[in-house]
Order: structure tokens, then C-alpha cells, then sequence
């Protein structure tokens, strides 16, 4: 590529960074996705480091945008003892859902029960304060941190459409694998299949954490590859390559709208589409631009993304895993580890470094998550497999459901096993406050020898 066009693409991604600081309206981040996503498609067809570099300054422009950008919802609304009609615009999450109109965008939190799609009345609305930790959480979710408590929801009207029904079909089957596995073991089912871990008790979530097996039940770009390759391979039995893209992309699609649009979900389907597309048309794929692809249109789209802690530990992982994995592999095959183990054994640390700095906020690491997640994560894709063949059976046949649930309960006993083992609290290492500052002034002291030692040999 000549290198004028090169400058040129550069300066306009310094322009656009300079832009987005002095125009920080929700109007602007729709307008700034043109021109973002011209300069993601340069990188990925190009590859070149200064078209990359444009790249980082539209992300972090797009950023900025977002956090200088005022919530138009709550600086105009202020609760009142009537009522104020809304929708529900997401799937309710515990007591807690998104609800919006044409002028207004809150989070409310009731005891009463809501689908997705409903038209409410939300009556008594108290405004619940929030911690900074908190807010950014809600704002990388909803886009907005206006959370209100409801005192009573009068039903308007029940929602409709595709989306709802996706829901609905969601709930009658996290209801069908509940009659078929206890407790802990429909969680994990579900966990699996839907992600997410509201449904373990508070023991088994720290029994997660201590193992760092947090990631099984937060359907990870691993589940995600799985649930790719599996449908691909079987849409392909009938029909040709371009058919079974099509329809790869459009179950995934439907999937992640199933997971409740979770961002780790969202990285790792559009990194997947990619990868698929770029097949499709004939073109070698790079995965390190599809991760910039992927967290760069998730952070145009709502640039409070990149709070989300999923979405930090989902891209970290995912970039130490593109970056250092195959080179600690090969130090494993030469002290002949069976490749099953040097490939589950040399991800896991390589996603488990690249992730630490987000643990260490945390102020827990688990010292036993290699360890843990070779005797597990071999056992994940026939857990999955067979969890699916549990719901398809289930769909036609209770008998015929309890009947493979039976083999699907021997994967997933054998997983919470491993889990609840290496979960105890002796496994993980806990780091204070003072620890991490000290150990942030050690790597930097080490950091400044070794410049200070390089420089004293080239004397």
C-alpha cells in the first residue's frame, strides 16, 4: 500500500479522536460508525501498522465520546409518585430489566414479574444511588445508569415478536432441564448452553471463581467455536458452502440474542462471522484483526463497553491466547506433553497472564486454574453436545429427554466435581490493595534495570 494513503488514513484517525473529544453527543457515536468501520475493514485487508494505529484512535475516540456524553435519561426524568408508560426492551435479568420510551431510557428493578416486549406502567419510582463501580456496570450493559426501584407495574399490554418469542422458548427450556437435573447440574446445563450464573448458589460461585472456571458458564469464545464448527459441519452435510455460512450466521445470531447479548458473547460471535465470511469469500483470516474488528464495533456501538469486565477478561484472554499460546505450546511438546493436554494447558496460561491485571482488581487469582481447566475443558464439548441432544429429544419426548439426560448428567457431575475440588479457598491466592501497588513498583524497578543494563552494554 503507498505509503501517502497510509499517512493519510493515519491523520484521518487522529482527526476523528480530535473530533469525538470536542463532539460528545449520542448523535455523533452513530455518525462516528461509518467512517470507524471504513478504517476496520482497511486493517484487516491491508494489514498494515499504521492503518491499525488509526484504528486504536477511532476506538479510543469513540470512547471518549461516549464518556463525555451526558444521559440524556437522567438528567431530564424525575420520578414522581404517578406512573410513567414504558417498554420493556430487555429480557429481565433476576428483578432487573431496561425500560424505555421515546423520551426516556432507565433500568428499573420490581418484584413483579415482566417479559420482554411489554408495555408497563411503572408506578412509585424511587431512584436508587449508586457506587461508581456499579454505574459503569449499568452504563457498559443498558447505556445508561438511571436505576429506579418500582412500587407497583401495571400491564399495558403483553409484548410480541420474533424477539419475545425467543425468550419465551429460552425460558420453557431452562424450565425442561430443571425437571431433569438438580439443582447445581441444571445450572451448569444451562449455564452451558445460555451462559450466565445466577442460577448456582453463592458457594458454588465462589467454588468458580477459587478454580477460575468462571469462563465455562459465560458461553466464552470457546463455547462459541464449538457451537460454529458443530453447526457448519451439519449444515454442510445438505447444503453448499455459501448456504451453510447463511445459516450458520443466522442461528448464531438468533444464539446470542438467546444469551441475552452479553459482551463476551457478542466478541466472540462477530470474531466467528468474520472468520466465516472470510472463508466464504476466499480471503486468508487473521484472528488478531478480528478481535480488533470485533471489540471495535462493540465499543463504537456503546463505548461504555470496555468497563465491562467480561468484555476485558473475553478480549484479554482472546488476544493472549492469539499471541502467546502456540509459543508455550511449543515448549510443551518438547518435554512431550499429550497434545490434548499442552493445547488445554498452554491456552489457559496464556489467557490466564494476559487477564491478570483485571484478577488482580479482583484481589483474587486462582493459583490451580491450569490444572483445573485441562481436566475440564476436554469434557465441555460432549457436556454441550449432549445438553443440546437433552432439549432437541426433550422437544419431542419427555421420556426421551429424561433419557439423555441420564448421559448428559455423568459430563456434568464430573465437571461440578472437578469444580467444587480445586474451588477451595486454599487454591486461590488473594492480593491486597497494598500488595498489587507493591508489585506494580517491583515490575516497574525490574523494568528500568534491565533498560538501564541494556544501555550499559551498548557502551
Amino acid at each position: 500500500m503507498h505509503e501517502k494513503i497510509k499517512i493519510l488514513l493515519f491523520s484521518a484517525g487522529a482527526f476523528v479522536l480530535l473530533f469525538a473529544l470536542a463532539m460528545a453527543s449520542a448523535l455523533f457515536r452513530f455518525g462516528l460508525l461509518l467512517p470507524s468501520a471504513i478504517f476496520l475493514i482497511f486493517a484487516i485487508y491491508f494489514k498494515k501498522i499504521r492503518i491499525t494505529i488509526a484504528i486504536f484512535f477511532v476506538l479510543f475516540g469513540g470512547t471518549f465520546a461516549g464518556l463525555l456524553a451526558k444521559s440524556e435519561s437522567e438528567k431530564n426524568f424525575t420520578p414522581e409518585n404517578g406512573c410513567e408508560m414504558l417498554r420493556v426492551a430487555s429480557n429481565p435479568t433476576g428483578r432487573e430489566f431496561l425500560a424505555q420510551n421515546g423520551k426516556l431510557r432507565v433500568i428499573l428493578k420490581s418484584q413483579e414479574p415482566v417479559g420482554y416486549g411489554d408495555i408497563i406502567n411503572a408506578c412509585s419510582l424511587k431512584k436508587l444511588e449508586l457506587d461508581r463501580k456499579n454505574k459503569y456496570f449499568l452504563l457498559s450493559r443498558y447505556q445508561t445508569a438511571a436505576e429506579y426501584f418500582v412500587g407497583r407495574i401495571e400491564l399495558v399490554k403483553p409484548g410480541k415478536g420474533f424477539i419475545r418469542e425467543i425468550y419465551d422458548f429460552k425460558k420453557s427450556v431452562e424450565n425442561k432441564l430443571n425437571i431433569y437435573f438438580t439443582s447445581n447440574n441444571s445450572a451448569l446445563a444451562n449455564g452451558l448452553i445460555f451462559g450466565g450464573s445466577g442460577l448456582f448458589s453463592k458457594d458454588f460461585m465462589q467454588y468458580l471463581k477459587n478454580s477460575g472456571t468462571s469462563h465455562i458458564v459465560a458461553v466464552s469464545g470457546y463455547n462459541i467455536s464449538i457451537i460454529i464448527v458443530v453447526l457448519f459441519l451439519f449444515f454442510r452435510t445438505a447444503l453448499s458452502k455459501y448456504g451453510a455460512v447463511t445459516l450458520t450466521i443466522s442461528t448464531i445470531v438468533v444464539f446470542v440474542v438467546l444469551t441475552g447479548l452479553s459482551a463476551s458473547v457478542i466478541r466472540a460471535a462477530i470474531m466467528g462471522m468474520s472468520y466465516l465470511i472470510s472463508r466464504l469469500i476466499g480471503r486468508s483470516t487473521n484472528a488478531l484483526y478480528n478481535l480488533v474488528l470485533a471489540c471495535g464495533l462493540m465499543i463504537i456501538f456503546n463505548p461504555y463497553t470496555i468497563f465491562d469486565a467480561s468484555f476485558q477478561l473475553s478480549a484479554l484472554a482472546t488476544f493472549g491466547i492469539i499471541i502467546f499460546a502456540e509459543k508455550i505450546e511449543h515448549y510443551f511438546e518438547k518435554v512431550k506433553f499429550p497434545k490434548i493436554i499442552s493445547e488445554t494447558l498452554s491456552a489457559t496460561l496464556a489467557a490466564q497472564f494476559m487477564t491478570i491485571p483485571v484478577l488482580i482488581g479482583f484481589g483474587k487469582i486462582s493459583l490451580i486454574a491450569p490444572i483445573s481447566n485441562v481436566l475440564i475443558l476436554p469434557i465441555v464439548p460432549f457436556a454441550m453436545l449432549f445438553v443440546f441432544l437433552t432439549i432437541i429429544a426433550s422437544l419431542t419426548s419427555f421420556y426421551l429427554g429424561f433419557l439423555f439426560a441420564s448421559f448428559t448428567n455423568v459430563f456434568l457431575s464430573y465437571i461440578l466435581f472437578v469444580i467444587k475440588f480445586f474451588g477451595r479457598s486454599y487454591f486461590a491466592l488473594s492480593i491486597s490493595q497494598t500488595a498489587i501497588v507493591l508489585l506494580i513498583w517491583a515490575i516497574l524497578f525490574l523494568l528500568l534495570i534491565k533498560i538501564f543494563y541494556v544501555k550499559r552494554q551498548k557502551i
